[in-house]
């Protein structure tokens, strides 16, 4: 798959240094990964989550760093694109429904 807009990963482990190690790794497995649904994500991500909202094609969120934080991005199965949507520590997550989330609302870290 393809990650649109990487520096957006820079941009967050700048904000959390401490994520950057995680956040690397998740980058070199979604790079590397051919999944065509969410089932097939799921067997590489087991707690990646789906989140039905009517903004984004296929709203998915990672546990990142033993869910120390939570990054939010929009996936493209048919084209294989990876948009960094958002990226917080999992306080931060547990405030906002992403279910009702506008796509211009997001704040990337």
């Amino acid at each position: 798959m393809r990650i649109i807009a990487k520096r957006s990963l820079t941009e967050c482990w700048k904000k959390h240094p401490s994520s950057k190690a995680s956040l690397a790794i998740w980058e070199e497995r979604i790079s590397i990964a051919r999944c065509l649904n969410h089932e097939e994500l799921k067997r590489i991500f087991p707690t990646a989550d789906y989140i039905p909202n009517p903004q984004f094609k296929h709203l998915t969120v990672f546990n990142i760093k033993g869910n120390e934080y939570r990054l939010g991005v929009d996936i493209f199965f048919n084209t294989g694109h990876v948009f960094i949507k958002w990226f917080g520590s999992h306080t931060e997550y547990s405030r906002i429904n992403f279910k009702n989330f506008m796509n211009g609302g997001f704040v990337l870290c």
